[in-house]
């Protein structure tokens, strides 16, 4: 998306962090309002705002539950040390 979606009058209403794996860039996420009410999600790529849509947003929390349930398996793995 272009630059242009966005209007400087619209408001930030929630600011909140996106995780990316290996990515140390574009790391923030807004819930935008605009004067009509109407929301939306805005983030960055590669510094540029973009639109954040409802799917990419649930792909990333996915890859959150995916990676805490595998954190929690290594912990668990870890604390059995080779017993079941």
């Amino acid at each position: 998306m272009t630059s242009d979606v966005f209007s400087d009058t619209d408001r930030v209403l929630f600011e909140f962090e996106v995780l990316w794996y290996a990515w140390d860039c574009d790391s923030d996420a807004w819930v935008m309002e605009r004067e009509n009410g109407e929301r939306y999600i805005k983030t960055t790529n590669h510094g540029g705002d973009c639109l954040f849509s409802k799917e990419e947003v649930e792909e990333r929390i996915n890859h959150y539950q995916d990676t805490i349930a595998n954190s929690l398996k290594a912990l668990e793995m870890a604390a059995n040390n080779g017993t079941r």
